[in-house]
């Protein structure tokens, strides 16, 4: 079955989604990204491997703000309007993909997802800068590895 919402989402974006989907659902478990400013070991979170996958598809925008309004949270969002969340706040399942035209008067996103550009500044504050971008360095290489396979 065909979802509804697949009319509404351009081909291009929906090809993109499939590749993002493949990327994730083949990357390790475990990789190493090293440790925080406090020598904490930095876990992979939707804020590093959103801003790796911006950098290794430029035609998408990486987006820092809240999931429903209360979880920090990172998304990518598409020139023709699809919103891709690779890895979903408290969804077992993988990358998730919704239409999310401004021009569209209901639409789940705008309930779900609340754009906060500071957000990401204390995401990072807490881990340190340049740890950060070393942890999306590391995720960006791998996941580069893997979309040559």
């Amino acid at each position: 079955m065909t979802p509804y919402t697949l009319r509404f989402i351009s081909k291009s974006d929906q090809q993109l989604f499939a590749s993002i989907r493949l990327l994730v659902e083949h990357f390790p478990d475990g990789l190493s990204l090293g440790s925080d400013r406090r020598g904490r070991v930095i876990e992979l979170s939707c804020h590093i491997i959103t801003h790796a996958l911006a950098n290794l598809f430029p035609q998408l925008e990486c987006v820092d703000g809240y999931f429903y309004r209360s979880f920090e949270h990172s998304w990518l969002l598409s020139r023709e309007f699809a919103l891709i969340d690779p890895y979903p706040v408290g969804i077992a399942g993988g990358p998730i993909m919704l239409r999310d035209n401004p021009f569209d008067a209901v639409r789940p996103s705008m309930f779900l997802y609340h754009k906060n550009k500071d957000m990401i500044k204390q995401v990072i504050a807490g881990i340190g800068k340049k740890e950060f971008q070393r942890a999306v360095w590391i995720v960006e290489q791998e996941l580069r590895r893997l979309h040559v396979i």
